[in-house]
């Protein structure tokens, strides 16, 4: 602290008081008051200070009120060498003194600090990811702790093995200043693979950024994030009765329904589709356990003309998770229609029909062996006459 008299007279018991009861941000260590012995006009002195920032403190500019006093000394012709307060003021004029308040100024300090992010706050939209998900929007709220303000702050999550961003800088945040003691949500987006199993993943979260004086900064941080199983219908096996389908036939159709995935599927239902006609609109299975299979057994009937033919009957398998979510899946199977089989009494009749023909000569074939009878005869009397 540099202490100055810029004035033409001495000064004496110089006496300069910090007035900090009421600060908390900035504060003098010790005591309060700096008194210096003499100060001769023109002339500086030099005192040491200790001063306390608080911690938390922003970055910033504070200031201390300080007030000072002395005795302010010179030559009078009348009364030599002399020593008045500062504060006493004598006016010529009325022919005696008065006091004034002691000056008042301020001691101004800057406060450098530094910038400090980290995350708070992570979730998921929807809440609970599960395999195959797509675009599922991961948000983590960024707070800056520090105390001073950071700028180009650009977050990256590392999505990686069975975490794809969903699309070019899905996986990329950036905010372009961040005061301290605020946060801002950096939002991403990313799919889950297909064969990701149930559990806890964790993906690096990498934070960088600069301070007001273009100082460069890098936090490299981890989140969590939970991937829940999820129940998956797949058909295991079917066959029908009767084995050989023809058109007019009431079939019955067994199924068997297996969950192949990694939860429980809650009210299983089989819902048929097009082509066939089924006796109801779906067959209610139950609950399904991982790897637990169950039978359901629907009835259609083939329409009496029908014609031949593979037809692919689509099945819908529908269950509900324990979140309540749905979830469902389609099944073909190809149903063949036969050409109707001829029955016995057709074939009786074509069999008496064949018998008939052979034992009954027709008219025309009678007509022609009496025709060639007749050419015999006359060629024997010619051949006798010669």
């Amino acid at each position: 602290l540099i202490v100055k008299n810029n004035g033409v007279r001495d000064a004496r018991d110089v006496r300069i008081e910090f007035k900090v009861s009421d600060r908390q941000n900035v504060s003098i260590v010790g005591s309060t008051v700096v008194q210096i012995s003499s100060l001769d006009s023109w002339s500086e002195r030099r005192a040491k200070i200790k001063v306390h920032v608080e911690e938390g403190v922003h970055e910033g500019v504070y200031s201390i009120p300080v007030t000072y006093s002395w005795k302010e000394c010179y030559n009078d012709q009348n009364w030599g060498y002399i020593c008045l307060p500062n504060t006493y003021v004598y006016d010529p004029k009325a022919g005696m003194g008065f006091q004034i308040n002691k000056p008042v100024s301020e001691l101004t300090f800057i406060v450098k600090g530094t910038p400090n992010l980290s995350f708070g706050e992570v979730y998921t939209e929807p809440a609970h990811i599960r395999p195959g998900d797509e675009r599922v929007k991961i948000t983590a709220v960024i707070w800056n702790i520090g105390n001073a303000d950071a700028k180009d702050i650009e977050v990256r999550l590392g999505c990686k093995d069975q975490f794809k961003a969903s699309w070019s800088d899905a996986d990329r945040a950036y905010r372009a200043r961040l005061n301290t003691g605020i946060g801002f949500s950096a939002v991403f987006y990313a799919d889950i693979s297909e064969n990701v199993q149930p559990g806890v993943y964790t993906l690096p979260l990498v934070i960088s950024y600069s301070d007001m004086e273009k100082r460069g900064y890098k936090e490299e941080k981890e989140i969590q994030l939970r991937v829940e199983g999820k129940p998956e219908l797949a058909l295991a096996s079917y066959t029908t009765e009767p084995g050989k389908i023809t058109a007019g036939d009431h079939v019955r159709l067994h199924l068997r329904i297996e969950n192949v995935g990694t939860e429980e599927a809650r009210s299983v239902r089989v819902q048929p589709r097009a082509p066939f006609k089924f006796d109801m609109d779906s067959f209610y299975v139950g609950d399904l356990r991982v790897k637990e299979a169950r039978d359901a057994v629907l009835g259609f009937i083939v329409d009496a003309k029908t014609l031949p033919g593979v037809y692919q009957q689509a099945l819908e398998l529908k269950c509900i998770s324990r979140d309540n979510d749905t979830y469902s899946s389609v099944e073909h199977i190809p149903l063949e229609v036969l050409p109707e089989p001829l029955n016995a009494s057709h074939m009786a009749n074509i069999t008496n029909t064949s018998a008939e023909t052979h034992s009954t000569p027709s008219p025309m074939i009678s007509g022609f062996y009496a025709l060639m009878a007749i050419i015999g005869l006359l060629s024997a009397l010619f051949i006798l006459k010669e």
